[in-house]
């Protein structure tokens, strides 16, 4: 059975003030699971994966307690609705729901905007839409949130993330009295055009997809830089491009065209036939919620224009998140 994970229209009232709900038989002595200011990073931390201090948005809520008899769908597709500095589900048809001191433990996930993902009551999962590259920026799940016995009545802390991912192409080079401009490239590989991902008690994984194998990527009028620190979009570096996530997409770069120039020379000189980079392939993994920055040198083995070398330099991922870590990668050939 699907049921829509849409928002309730009937009036929200605030957890804390719902003394008139009837708690579970012989659960009367145990405390409401609520979500507070969940949906937060841990406190010191510099904020959230979705790049803010505070969630501050409505979600909808899975969860799944074990028990003797096996698992049961406590939260099947709730809505929570932010309420500033909380969190509440206790509207329309929506009851509160006790912890379980007889459950071994509890698995919680989430999922915004509601509209984007149904949830089914017999598979106790979650399925997005088919979202493509740019839809999935806003669409945000949080991971897995397993509370064991001794966390029982604490707020369910959800951590939300952005579920698509981003790229970017940059070139710089090494030229001795030479430069690069006018530099077309193109992008091949494996890549999701569009997806369905599924989310459940074992995390995030794809359903089903489309195939692409190519991503648009524009022309770079250069002239490129002959420092890496230096790249600026628009000139030797490309703007941030949307991409799915968990794939494997086996990265490709070919430079199809560009114009070789000479210090003190109006002399120019065109690349003749297109030059294929391939990315090694400890780089051309795609995860949730990162952007990518993939930069290529430019360089020669000696002052000839027909030893000039396109290479893969370094790859830089950051987490998207306010501070994110950045980790810098340089490839060793």
């Amino acid at each position: 059975m699907i049921v829509r994970a849409a928002a309730a229209a009937a009036a929200m009232a605030f957890l804390a003030s719902c003394g008139k709900q009837n708690p579970e038989p012989g659960r009367e002595r145990m405390p409401a699971i609520g979500f507070g200011d969940a949906s937060v990073a841990e406190a010191g931390a510099a904020g959230t994966k979705a790049g803010e201090k505070s969630f501050g948005r409505d979600f909808v809520v899975c969860a799944i307690k074990d028990v003797e008899s096996g698992k049961q769908f406590v939260f099947p597709g709730f809505n929570v609705r932010y309420q500033n500095p909380g969190y509440s589900y206790i509207f329309g048809d929506q009851t509160v729901k006790y912890w379980d001191t007889d459950a071994s433990g509890y698995a919680f996930w989430g999922f915004a905007p509601a509209g984007k993902a149904d949830v089914s009551l017999s598979d106790m999962d979650a399925l997005s839409v088919g979202l493509a590259p740019g839809e999935a920026l806003q669409f945000h799940y949080s991971e897995v949130e397993d509370v064991r016995p001794s966390a029982f009545g604490r707020e369910v802390q959800l951590k939300f993330a952005r579920l698509g991912s981003r790229v970017r192409f940059g070139f710089y080079e090494t030229l001795a009295k030479m430069g690069v401009k006018e530099l077309e490239f193109s992008v091949g590989g494996n890549f999701y055009g569009s997806a369905r991902y599924l989310m459940s008690a074992r995390g995030l994984s794809v359903h089903s997809s489309t195939a692409s194998h190519s991503i648009a990527v524009p022309l770079l009028p250069g002239p490129v830089q002959a420092d890496k620190t230096q790249l600026a979009e628009g000139r030797d570096m490309t703007s941030w491009i949307p991409v799915l996530p968990l794939t494997d997409s086996g990265l490709t770069i070919t430079i199809e065209s560009c114009v070789f120039t000479q210090d003190g020379s109006s002399r120019t000189i065109h690349l003749v036939d297109p030059i294929t980079v391939q990315v090694p392939q400890e780089y051309c993994w795609w995860g949730t919620n990162r952007d990518y920055t993939y930069i290529f040198q430019i360089s020669s083995v000696k002052e000839d224009f027909d030893q000039i070398i396109f290479s893969f330099d370094q790859q830089i991922v950051r987490d998207w998140e306010d501070n994110g870590a950045e980790g810098t990668y340089d490839f060793q050939p």
